[in-house]
Order: C-alpha cells, then structure tokens, then sequence
C-alpha cells in the first residue's frame, strides 16, 4: 500500500512561527472512530415532564405537539422538532419522513466542531431556519430570504472591544452529510446593517464537495449599539439556517492542546496491529467492513489544516478535532524522515508494518516495525 505525503519544499522552508513549527512537529495524527448510539426521537405521546425538556429548534416554535429529537452532546442535550431538522435529500410530498440518523447534533454542536480556532461565547442571534420567498423565471432554484434582528448584552459588548473576540455571522446546511463544517447558500447575499458582507471565497453557483468548506462571515465592523439587523438571500433549494454568535480566537497551541497526547492514547502495539489489518491482513469480511480501522495519516512536518472536514481517505468519513489521536506508529515512521535531509512525499508500507521511503538515500531501505 502506498501513501502519499503532501509535503513540499515551499511548505517545510516556509516562514513559520516557532510555536507553529513546534506545535506541527509534534502532530502525527489519525482520526478515532466516532462513537454510534441510535438517537434518540420521542413522539408526542411519549413526552415526559415538560419542564424537564429544553426544545430549541430552528423554527423558533417550543411547542411540544409533534415528534421531537435530541442532541447526542451531553453538554447539550437540546430537543428539537424531527420535520424542522431531519430533512430528506429528496422529499416526497405527502409522506412524512421518519427515517431518524444514528447520531443527531444539534446546529449550535455541529458548529463548535466546525472550526475549532474559534470559541463560542455567547449566541445574539440562535439559529434560524430559512424561509422560501419565491421562485425565479427558469424554476431552477429557489430563493430563500431572511431578516433577524439581534443586540449585544453589556458583557459581549465589552468583550467585543478586545482584539480576540469578534462577532461572526454563520450558516449550515441542515442535512448536511459532513456534519462539522459552515455552509453558506449559492448566490449568496449577506448584509448586516445595510452593510454587504462578503462571506464565500468560491464562486455563487459552486457547491461544497466532501472536503470542501466555507467559513463564518466576520461582522464586527458592522456592529453598533442598540438593535442590529442581519437580511441573507440565497438561490438554493436546500434547507439552510443561519446566526450570529460572539467568538474567541484560539491560538494553534490552545488547538492542539485539545488533541490527546499519545501517552493518553493508542499505544504502539495497538497502532502497529491496527496498521498490518489496514494493509492486508484482514479477511474478506473485515475488508468489506466501510468502518475501516486507518482513518489518516499525517507527515509531522507537513503543516496541517486543523479546521474540518478532515476526510478518512479510506471509508470517506469525515470527523472533527475531537475525534483525533496521535498514531504512535505513524510518528516513529515521521521521526525518522526528519533526519534524512530528503524531501519525502510517498511512503510504502508492507503487511507486517515494514515501510520505506519512495526516495533515494538510507530511507529507500525496508525499516522494520520496533
């Protein structure tokens, strides 16, 4: 099996912080599997004590009258309504769609784990569910339009005035099949204030692939005091919600202080049999399976881009940061290439965990596994 490294000269010679430098060499990094649980969904005959139940839904509605489901997080446990957030890739009409996922976050969880070098402080404007106006002259897509108001409270006021915080204007794609990550409409137009606010680095009929992303709109110029208006258009059929919430900046070490070291997780020999079953010595049964036990591999001198989707180049899940561990194999193989002086981009691997270099010098020899 063969991988390739996506290094190159301009990336290792690159004018690069210490702190950046240090904090990358220290990340060799492979995805854990995301833990499955069946969510879960209570019909309205099935209601406990309402007092007990938080319901924020995109609709805005708290109404306890119809099927709901809650967020997996346990810091969340949200309940919202199964028609407002479970939305078929191809509605039929007349028919209800019942079909619930095997894990379900919540708009405000998926976002937490969208971009982790920003922390969530405090939310002006909750999501909010888009709401169909019209539909242009060709038919082809839908126009979708929303305007909100919302205001800072003294205390996000006052921190807003600090260079780490801003105030960010997002949106999701609510059946979005990469959970954690920001999606804003095609032909998007955001404005807030009066004020147009560019928020798309790709053209405004380009979809996201899997590994694509967009990022949320920063909106602090265009803050003031008192009430604030936020209005978004969009030509897209596709179900979308959008708010504003008040964000720290994290530094790239306060991210990777968020990563398990590896003395916390997988030991070598955990990670060395989880590598031979990955190259070839699985079973036809095991090797059909799509939950794959190699979910990536990372160059620890290779700058990495911590902010999601990453994407398992095996089964094509994608995960978040706080589904990564450090592979103690994949670092001793790093380790060793920091020594050659060689630029390495491809390695290969045999089933007893054997590799070397695609390269010349002493790393084209087979290293065996210590």
């Amino acid at each position: 099996m063969t991988w390739p490294i996506d290094g190159n000269d301009d990336s290792r010679n690159s004018a690069q912080s210490d702190l950046e430098k240090n904090s990358v060499h220290q990340l060799a990094s492979s995805f854990r599997k995301m833990c499955v649980s069946k969510s879960q969904v209570v019909l309205d005959e099935e209601f406990e004590d309402p007092n007990q139940m938080k319901i924020r839904c995109p609709c805005g509605s708290s109404s306890q009258t119809e099927p709901i489901i809650q967020c997996e997080d346990r810091r969340c446990r949200a309940w919202q309504h199964v028609d407002c957030v479970i939305i078929p890739e191809k509605p039929v009409e007349g028919v209800a769609q019942q079909n619930t996922p095997e894990t379900f976050y919540c708009e405000l969880c998926r976002l937490s784990c969208a971009d982790p070098f920003w922390e969530m402080i405090d939310n002006p404007l909750y999501p909010v569910k888009f709401g169909f106006t019209s539909a242009p002259a060709d038919g082809i897509n839908i126009e979708q339009r929303i305007e909100k108001t919302f205001q800072l409270g003294r205390a996000s006021r006052y921190l807003l005035a600090k260079q780490e915080y801003d105030l960010q204007a997002w949106c999701m794609l609510l059946n979005d099949k990469v959970q954690f990550r920001m999606q804003w409409p095609q032909n998007v137009d955001l404005q807030v204030n009066g004020v147009p606010v560019n928020c798309i680095d790709r053209s405004g009929s380009q979809l996201l692939g899997a590994n694509g992303r967009d990022d949320g709109a920063i909106i602090t110029r265009c803050f003031r005091d008192g009430i604030n208006k936020i209005s978004l258009t969009g030509c897209d059929d596709r179900a979308f919600c959008v708010g504003v919430r008040l964000v720290e900046r994290r530094t790239i070490q306060q991210v990777l202080n968020m990563i398990p070291k590896e003395a916390d997780g997988e030991i070598y020999e955990d990670a060395l049999a989880r590598i031979c079953r990955c190259i070839g010595g699985r079973t036809t049964t095991e090797n059909a399976d799509n939950d794959c036990d190699l979910e990536a591999v990372v160059a620890d001198f290779v700058p990495v881009n911590l902010r999601c989707p990453w994407q398992c180049p095996i089964c094509l899940n994608n995960y978040s940061l706080e589904h990564l561990i450090i592979d103690p194999y994949f670092n001793w193989v790093t380790s060793q290439m920091q020594t050659c002086g060689e630029l390495v981009t491809e390695i290969e691997v045999k089933p007893d965990g054997s590799w070397r270099a695609k390269a010349e010098g002493d790393l084209r020899q087979w290293h065996l596994p210590h």
